[in-house]
């Protein structure tokens, strides 16, 4: 086993690989999210996801998921509220919190910028094999289990 306390590399780094496919990934969500005036900034798209997968969801939960502060969730959907494309609403086990939810115009516009994303997800898998893609997915998901407080 190579010893790494004596080199660094870039390339063998993890974090560094991680941070080019996430700065690669959002450039092109981006522009295309531009081009396709979907009125959502790719910041906003970790939100809405989690919204359109389960709609309901108390800003506290979206911030611990998203690992983000109450206070970034806010300036985040606050525009998407002004938007149309979410609401809040009382929340049923904690009267102190705000429950959010997609609208109509959310859930259309999350339908469109879904399609979007799963093209840009194509094209970032274009000749990568199969099992070579499950495998980095599942080592990703250790990653995030190893590090996710």
């Amino acid at each position: 086993m190579k010893d790494r306390s004596k080199t660094y590399s870039l390339d063998d780094s993890i974090a560094h690989l991680c941070a080019r496919f996430y700065r690669a990934m959002w450039k092109h969500m981006n522009r295309e999210l531009s081009e396709q005036e979907l009125e959502i900034t790719v910041e906003q798209w970790p939100i809405l996801i989690h919204l359109w997968d389960k709609n309901g969801q108390s800003q506290k939960d979206l911030a611990r998921k998203l690992f983000k502060d109450k206070t970034t969730i806010a300036r985040l959907t606050a525009p998407l509220e002004a938007l149309g494309m979410i609401e809040r609403e009382p929340n049923q086990e904690d009267a102190r919190e705000k429950s959010i939810f997609l609208t109509r115009k959310g859930n259309e516009i999350m339908a469109r910028a879904t399609v979007m994303v799963q093209k840009i997800d194509r094209r970032a898998e274009e000749g990568i094999d199969e099992k070579d893609l499950a495998i980095c997915k599942s080592v990703l998901r250790s990653v995030h289990k190893n590090l996710a407080l």
